[in-house]
């Protein structure tokens, strides 16, 4: 005659428990790596370092918004207004920005990905500072940094 196993109420509960946290923490752990490319640019700055003045053209897309252009006046060093901070979107709403910056038939792209790379990104939305910069060559390079 085959014996019959049963099982407590304890043990019921407590498998189902078990199953329920596995479940919520394979929810977060997915939800974590889905975003692993995601960036919040809570500072996006652009700083003139050479002694000409300078219009920089930026533009900031994602996937979901159309892009946006602005044009730059930077004075240039020493002067009153050699940086300047570009508000937009990008400072509340965590996406896969893209930033593009312009002038004189320099340009400048940097993606999500890049961005992640510079800053030794892990898993999860993380916060950015982003520099454009006009050097004293007038070359075109990006300054970044984790927000902390």
């Amino acid at each position: 005659m085959p014996s019959r196993e049963t099982y407590s109420r304890r043990t019921i509960a407590g498998a189902g428990l078990g199953g329920v946290g596995a479940l919520l923490t394979g929810g977060y752990a997915w939800n974590q790596y889905s975003r692993r490319h995601y960036l919040r640019l809570r500072y996006l700055r652009a700083r003139n370092e050479s002694d000409e003045p300078t219009e920089l053209s930026v533009t900031v897309d994602s996937e979901r918004d159309a892009p946006r252009e602005e044009t730059i006046r930077l004075e240039a060093t020493g002067r009153e207004g050699d940086e300047t901070h570009v508000a937009g979107r990008w400072i509340k709403h965590t996406r896969e920005w893209a930033v593009r910056a312009r002038f004189e038939g320099r340009a400048l792209s940097l993606s999500n990905r890049e961005i992640n790379e510079r800053i030794d990104s892990g898993w999860g939305v993380d916060d950015a500072e982003i520099t454009l910069l006009v050097t004293e060559s007038r070359d075109l390079e990006a300054e970044i940094r984790p927000q902390v």
